[in-house]
């Protein structure tokens, strides 16, 4: 398929849900200030098993309190440090943002997503990294101040996708519109990755395509000819109930040695 006529699928509308009480979350927890908005959280530290429990539990509990729980690796704090642009994107909608970012420029991002052969893998396969995975290794809960989890990096001030240039106002209606598309939560955060949980993730071959190239466009990062990772290994992997969105390849491969950003069953 090819991606120079693609019409993104309008968003559906998402209300914004009240915020709840925001009660103290118990004595182990620590009140932490986030340097780049003055945001107060809570913060937990656990084991690594014990993390994604602690997270799960207040999930279940957050329209109830308000309180909205990431796992983080020891790196977030450096990406929440200083506050990134504070200027409005004039895109009101995440399609109409996805479109710009493809499509517009002097040279767009269109030409050059690098491109491959298209395997699909069914939900059968994919799903094997499910939910129930700690995938940062996280030992560290951070409860957030917000209505939806589609709005935390931008209550964080979160700078972690500056690298390709998105911000807080670009996380929004991205993470806005996959909500509603395929039920997508927030689940971690590192300096420069989004780990996110999909409860409805794509189950068809077309569908998993165009979830692709929204993906792609989000983060370039993801499709890059360097990292032998093109577009069609991308749809091949959407499919999972976990999505890890590495902002920055670059820094990961010094730590890691990853190349795609994606293990195989992304």
């Amino acid at each position: 398929m090819g991606i120079d006529r693609v019409e993104f699928a309008p968003d559906v509308a998402v209300s914004t849900p009240p915020l709840g009480p925001l009660p103290h979350p118990g004595p182990d927890w620590e009140r932490r200030n986030v340097p780049s908005t003055g945001v107060q959280v809570w913060s937990y530290v656990t084991n690594p098993d014990r993390a994604l429990a602690v997270w799960q539990d207040w999930r279940d509990a957050h329209p109830s309190t308000g309180w909205w729980p990431i796992l983080v690796d020891p790196d977030f704090w450096g990406a929440v440090k200083h506050p990134g642009p504070a200027a409005a994107d004039p895109a009101l909608t995440g399609a109409e943002w996805l479109t710009r970012t493809l499509y517009g420029g002097t040279q767009p991002l269109v030409e050059r997503v690098p491109r491959g052969s298209f395997v699909w893998r069914s939900a059968g396969r994919a799903g094997s990294r499910t939910p129930q995975t700690n995938y940062l290794g996280a030992t560290e809960i951070v409860l957030v101040p917000a209505a939806a989890g589609w709005l935390v990096p931008e209550i964080l001030g979160w700078t972690g996708a500056g690298k390709v240039g998105v911000y807080g106002p670009q996380h929004t209606l991205v993470l806005r519109r996959w909500a509603a598309r395929w039920d997508a939560e927030l689940q971690g955060m590192g300096s420069d990755e989004l780990v996110l949980r999909v409860n409805r993730p794509p189950a068809s071959q077309e569908e998993a395509w165009y979830a692709a190239i929204e993906l792609v466009t989000y983060c370039p990062e993801l499709a890059r000819a360097d990292q032998d990772s093109t577009l069609e290994d991308v749809a091949a992997t959407v499919a999972a109930r976990t999505w890890d969105i590495m902002f920055d390849l670059d820094d990961d491969d010094e730590d890691e040695g990853d190349e795609s950003g994606e293990d195989e069953d992304a």
